[in-house]
Formats: structure tokens, C-alpha cells, sequence
């Protein structure tokens, strides 16, 4: 692994070389091939793909859609990962919510 300091650069000799990058948190691991060639900076741009969001509520939200008996479920909606605001809307009322997206598919259970 590849270890970046407080300015978020890793240095690497120069040549063909792979470098794995994790976010533990996320749950994110990549690993790319670099060239570095003597004396020059590489910028290394990581996109990481979206993950899949699935938000359950126990009543019917503003779509009103039903899909199990008292819940409804918007299944894996694609989003970046990351920190997110969600908001769940029932009857009037709002609920919001702070989540963190990972690598690995998320579900928020909201209950009304």
C-alpha cells in the first residue's frame, strides 16, 4: 500500500509501479499502475463507481408507493459514495438523515 503524507502526496521512485489506495471507512480498496517518471509530479484521479442506496419507510412516503404490507422500499438507487443528507417525507412530517455510503450496498430503515 501506498502511503500519502500531510499533503496528500505519496512518493514513489521513478518507473512502472502499482499502488493500492484504501478508505477503510468507506470500505473502498483500488489499486492502479503509475508512471512516474524522474523528477515530475503524477496526478492519480480515483473515481470511485456509485454504490446502491435502499430506503425503507413504515408508511407509503410522497411517492406512495407500496411493496411490502405497512413499508414501502426505493431499491438501490445508484449515488456516489460518501456523506449524504437522505429525507423521508410521510403525512406532512420530514425526516433527515446524515448517511455515509460505502462501497458496499446501504439500506436506512425509517420509521414514522
Amino acid at each position: 500500500m501506498c502511503a500519502a503524507d500531510d499533503r496528500h502526496q505519496i512518493m514513489l521512485a521513478a518507473g512502472r509501479t502499482s499502488c493500492g489506495l484504501v478508505n477503510r471507512a468507506l470500505g473502498y480498496e483500488v489499486v492502479r499502475k503509475v508512471d512516474v517518471k524522474p523528477g515530475d509530479a503524477t496526478n492519480l484521479q480515483i473515481t470511485p463507481d456509485p454504490s446502491a442506496l435502499t430506503v425503507t419507510a413504515s408508511e407509503p412516503g410522497r411517492s406512495g408507493r407500496r411493496h411490502a404490507p405497512r413499508r414501502h422500499a426505493d431499491d438501490g438507487m445508484a449515488v456516489p459514495i460518501g456523506v449524504h443528507e437522505s429525507s423521508s417525507t410521510y403525512r406532512g412530517g420530514e425526516r433527515r438523515f446524515n448517511v455515509t455510503i460505502g462501497a458496499k450496498p446501504f439500506t436506512l430503515n425509517v420509521d414514522f
